[in-house]
């Protein structure tokens, strides 16, 4: 089950929108990106189709109970040549009638009609073992349906915290480039009043082109991630924005220390299906030796050309001249099966333990990566506390260089070091906050439940 430990991304991702002119912008809470996605995206249609057709399977594997009644009409031309002696029939078709004493070459109109009914009502528990395996089965697909749903889940609220997260520094980064601007206008007075030198003008007119291209790496940064999760959402057109803007400005709660429940997790109960399957295969291996009880009955008709006294008439074989009915039971015995079921159910069993050895391992995985999102949490909350004072350190850094350039105590170079550093606080402390949203969702999908990450992000 190793596909569960690549659905947790904790590094950061990009982000953007994607626009389109004929599309009005369309925005998501985390909530309803969720939601649809669940009603929309493909894989998660396929997963419930494959669930709706093993339920249909339970039908089938019950209807078998019911007789089965063939009708038929034949009508053939064919000679009559006879002999008497033992024959195999297979590939040669049989002619009935007494023997004839020389080859005749012309044909005779022959027909038939028929109606068989066949009911096998006991099969000695061979029956109710393919139903069995069909409701394994059916808890199988239904266990493979959520785990598809909670990989889902996962990369959606992933790819939502990136477009919040990269819409954010778009924001940021046009701050950055009107704070530059700013201070290349005054670096301009002062050069013109010949109280800076003109290379300082030329210094914050790079800059400022510095700053235009961040932000524009920024908007297609957001473009990305908005392309990324109008695609999980299934959506073929349109702008994608979220909404929840407000989870950048709190930090989620701490990790509760209690094990989560893992009976419910999604692919520990996966895993628990396919051995619940492959045990119920080995019981449908092991009943296929037993006997079956079958019911027959039948009534046909059928005309020949010939009749009785050995005279030719091939108009009457259209004619069902002859009449008969039937009824009885069979009880059938694969004799000589059992070598070959034995070893078949060896395979399986095989099979099981091999099931059951990946189910343990699952167990221990999802354990671990409990404990893993746990530290992980801890260790993003407590980066994400610490970054705030860092910020407020760089803006009165940044304030502080800016006056003494003012003043003619420090160079442009300087200034723009602190710049740099006050924009690189910024996005550090956004990131660190969505940073932490994301090692929350970690921990929600390492317990089974992506609706965990919901309780904290309603208002």
């Amino acid at each position: 089950m190793r596909l569960f430990f690549l659905l947790i991304v904790l590094l950061p991702g990009t982000g953007g929108h994607f626009c389109q002119a004929q599309a009005p912008p369309t925005g998501y809470s985390l909530a309803q990106a969720l939601t649809v996605a669940t009603a929309q995206y493909p894989s998660l249609q396929a997963s419930q189709r494959e669930t709706q057709a093993a339920q249909r399977q339970v039908a089938v594997a019950r209807n078998t109970l019911l007789p089965e009644l063939n009708v038929a009409y034949q009508a053939n031309v064919a000679t009559y040549n006879n002999i008497t002696g033992m024959l195999y029939p297979q590939y040669v078709l049989p002619i009935s009638g007494p023997p004839s004493t020389a080859n005749r070459n012309d044909a005779v109109v022959g027909s038939a009609a028929s109606a068989l009914l066949t009911w096998s009502p006991l099969t000695f528990g061979a029956r109710a073992a393919d139903i069995g395996l069909a409701q394994a089965q059916v808890r199988t697909a239904q266990a493979n349906e959520s785990v598809t749903l909670l990989s889902h889940q996962v990369r959606v609220a992933d790819a939502y915290f990136d477009l919040l997260l990269a819409t954010d520094l778009v924001r940021v980064y046009a701050q950055n480039t009107r704070r530059t601007e700013t201070l290349a206008r005054q670096a301009n007075v002062l050069v013109i009043n010949g109280l800076r030198p003109g290379v300082d003008s030329a210094q914050f007119n790079a800059e400022v082109s510095r700053a235009q291209v961040d932000f524009l790496t920024a908007q297609q940064s957001r473009e990305a991630a908005a392309i990324r999760l109008s695609e999980l959402l299934a959506l073929a057109t349109g702008e994608v924005t979220a909404t929840d803007t407000t989870l950048l400005t709190r930090l989620p709660p701490a990790a509760d220390p209690v094990a989560a429940d893992t009976a419910t997790h999604p692919y520990l109960l996966a895993a628990r299906r396919q051995v619940e399957a492959s045990r119920q295969r080995r019981q449908v291996i092991q009943r296929a030796v037993l006997p079956k009880l079958s019911f027959w009955g039948t009534g046909y008709g059928r005309g020949s050309g010939i009749s009785a006294t050995g005279e030719v008439n091939s108009s009457d074989g259209w004619r069902l001249s002859r009449t008969n009915y039937g009824a009885g039971f069979q009880l059938a015995l694969p004799v000589l099966s059992y070598p070959q079921v034995r070893v078949r159910a060896q395979q399986e069993q095989f099979l099981t333990q091999a099931y059951e050895a990946r189910l343990r391992e699952t167990g221990l995985q999802v354990s671990k990566q409990q404990q893993q999102a746990q530290a992980a949490l801890r260790s993003r909350l407590l980066i994400a506390r610490q970054l705030p004072r860092q910020l407020g350190a760089a803006r009165f850094a940044y304030r502080a260089q800016q006056t003494r350039y003012e003043t003619g105590l420090v160079s442009v170079t300087d200034v723009a070091q602190a710049q740099y550093a006050l924009v690189r606080a910024e996005v550090d402390a956004r990131a660190a906050t969505a940073q932490a949203w994301k090692a929350y969702l970690a921990l929600a999908a390492a317990r089974g439940d992506v609706n965990e990450l919901l309780r904290p992000v309603q208002p």
